[in-house]
Formats: structure tokens, C-alpha cells, sequence
């Protein structure tokens, strides 16, 4: 529902901007500070029933690109962290739109739940995490990615012809075994 989906936005996007609002001034006034936003791959290389999540994503990825260009002159540095996918309970906690879904689309969702479920079983730790974030802060690179094995993905997502990519994609990074 188009609730929902402003929900989205809301967390994902509007949440860090106005964070940044809140910090931005006084960094300007010190000249000096470091912001970083989370994530995703889900930005470059996303999945089916991820759409929106993505779109959060990708816009906030956009915003930090062009915030950094601004900031800049202020010895402001923006990062963005990339996690992928961590031992949480995020893939556990995905659920289904509220909103009628046709048959259709119910079984894409139930598909993908399973996906998701299985996928974030096995992945970095939350220390792991962690440790990555830290690092960022101290190299304050542009971005950061906690595994190489996502930033290979979005490095091919650019490089392959499309059908190649999802092929690939769906049938090998996201490998289904439920």
C-alpha cells in the first residue's frame, strides 16, 4: 500500500536526512565531521518484492554522493557503509505487504520470504559489522562494503549485459536452496 511504502521512505530515507539537518550546521561551524549513512546492495543490485526497499536505498546513496560534493569545502567527509547481508534478524523480520496481493504475487512474496530467510542465515556477524564500520571511520573512504563478494556484484551489475547479470544473479549469488 502506498502506506507502507511512505513507511519505507520514512526509516530508510527521511530518518538519516533529518539526522544530517541536525548535525550538518554544527560540522560546518567546526569544519570537520564524517557522516555515514547505511546502505544496501540493495541500491545497485536488488531482487524481486525489494523494490521500494532499493529505492530507499538508491536515494539515499544519490543524496550522499551529491552531499559529499557539497560539503566538501567544509571538511565534511560522507560515507556510505555497505553491510549486505548480516546475521540479524532482519531477513527474519520481512513480512509480507499488508495490502491484498493477487495469487500471483503471493506466491513471489512466499518465494522470496523463503529466500531471504535462507540467505541470511549464514552471513557476517554483527561484530564483523562492526569492525568494517570502524574501519570506515578511521580510512573514511566514500564507501565500504563489509564483503568483497557484494562489491564484485554491483562492480558486474555495471559491466554485464542485463540477462547475463540476472542470470547470474538470481541463479548463483542468490542461490535458492529451501
Amino acid at each position: 500500500s502506498l502506506a507502507e511504502i511512505k513507511d519505507q521512505f520514512e526509516v530508510n530515507l527521511f530518518g538519516p536526512l533529518y539526522l544530517i539537518q541536525q548535525v550538518l550546521p554544527i560540522m560546518r561551524k567546526q569544519k570537520s565531521g564524517h557522516i555515514i549513512n547505511v546502505g544496501s546492495v540493495g541500491s545497485v543490485v536488488s531482487t524481486p518484492t525489494l523494490g521500494y526497499y532499493a529505492a530507499t536505498k538508491a536515494a539515499l546513496d544519490k543524496i550522499s554522493e551529491v552531499l559529499s560534493q557539497e560539503v566538501q569545502k567544509y571538511n565534511i567527509k560522507v560515507s556510505i557503509f555497505v553491510p549486505g547481508a548480516v546475521k540479524t534478524d532482519f531477513g527474519k523480520n520481512i513480512r509480507l505487504a499488508n495490502s491484498p496481493l493477487s495469487e500471483e504475487y503471493t506466491t513471489l512474496y512466499k518465494e522470496w520470504e523463503s529466500r531471504f530467510r535462507f540467505f541470511f542465515r549464514n552471513r557476517n556477524t554483527v561484530e564483523e559489522a562492526a569492525l568494517k564500520l570502524w574501519k570506515l571511520v578511521e580510512t573514511q573512504k566514500e564507501v565500504m562494503f563489509l564483503r568483497s563478494r557484494d562489491e564484485v556484484m554491483c562492480f558486474l551489475k555495471r559491466v554485464f549485459p542485463a540477462k547475463l547479470y540476472s542470470y547470474l544473479f538470481l541463479n548463483i549469488y542468490y542461490k535458492y536452496e529451501g
